[in-house]
């Protein structure tokens, strides 16, 4: 909620509750808004998509903007906190796993992969001490206004 209105997002935010997990999301449905996205080069189908050859400062800010925009904290009823990232791509995830372990010290995961409604979905979870590295290196480079989501 709060990014939404920091943001001044006109849509609303919608929670979606799993077994040991809530999710909340915002989702643009603004047609305008997604046909220009779309002129941009990005489509719909993300199960080609690879992290561009890039120098290792870019590829830094890459990784750190990519878990802030796609990655999600998750706090289960059990007291495990952690963080995990989802994507269509198991290739790309596992680019994103390869950058994790190069940039916060945190083991290479094998993503997790499965079918949701005839579309691939794969993700990386790390709790733990891995938690905490990848928390740490996503607010060592924070912006002054966001404040810890775990404090």
């Amino acid at each position: 909620q709060d990014i939404k209105e920091y943001f001044n997002i006109p849509y609303k935010v919608c929670k979606q509750v799993n077994e040991t997990t809530t999710v909340y999301f915002i989702r643009f449905a603004d047609t305008d808004f997604v046909n220009s996205i779309e002129r941009l080069g990005f489509s719909q189908d993300r199960t080609h998509l690879k992290v561009p050859a890039m120098h290792i400062e870019c590829a830094q800010s890459f990784i750190h903007g990519f878990l802030k925009g796609k990655g999600s904290y998750f706090h289960e009823t059990n007291g495990t906190r952690g963080y995990k990232v989802i994507y269509r791509s198991k290739k790309f995830i596992n680019e994103i796993a390869n950058l994790l372990s190069h940039f916060c010290g945190v083991k290479i995961h094998n993503p997790h992969c499965r079918f949701i409604k005839n579309r691939l979905s794969c993700g990386i979870k790390y709790v733990g001490k891995e938690y905490d590295l990848i928390n740490e290196f996503i607010y060592s480079m924070a912006c002054p206004w966001i404040t810890r989501l775990n404090q």
